[in-house]
């Protein structure tokens, strides 16, 4: 009985100290392609449970996110292409209308305020790609999506 004991102690601490050095895993691909096929891409920074609301493939943020240095601060970003399909089949709520060309605004202005969504994922950046005003040049690859009710 002694040695059932001692055995089982043993194999709980060998599962425990598995778990707890296994090195921090990156859930970034390091070259983009889980983002873009093809394409340059910079890894710039890993999110973790960020209140989000959703709409015309673009995440609006309800805290602004602080990237590294030169220190920009983003309220959007537009979802990876490479994860339009996937993104699309989560029947995600649409809360972003286009009155007009280029013109949109919230759907529900309600819902909006709550941004019901706490998303994880990775930033990247097209390289060489500037666009003045808006966080056009970075996308979001999702790793997690879940909903706040």
């Amino acid at each position: 009985m002694r040695f059932n004991l001692l055995r089982s102690t043993a194999l709980v601490a060998v599962f425990w100290l598995n778990l707890e050095c296994k090195p921090k895993e990156n859930l970034a691909c390091e070259d983009g392609s889980c983002c873009y096929t093809g394409q340059p891409i910079d890894y710039v920074m890993h999110i973790d449970s960020v209140r989000a609301d959703y709409g015309a493939y673009r995440f609006f943020f309800k805290d602004s996110l602080q990237l590294p240095p030169p220190k920009e601060k983003l309220d959007w970003l537009l979802v990876c292409p490479n994860d339009l399909q996937a993104t699309e089949n989560l029947n995600l709520f649409n809360n972003l209308v286009f009155d007009q060309p280029n013109v949109p605004r919230f759907a529900d202005s309600v819902r909006h305020y709550k941004y019901p969504y706490l998303i994880w994922g990775t930033v990247y950046a097209q390289r060489g790609v500037i666009v003045e005003g808006s966080s056009g040049s970075y996308n979001l690859h999702v790793e997690r999506i879940v909903e706040i009710k």
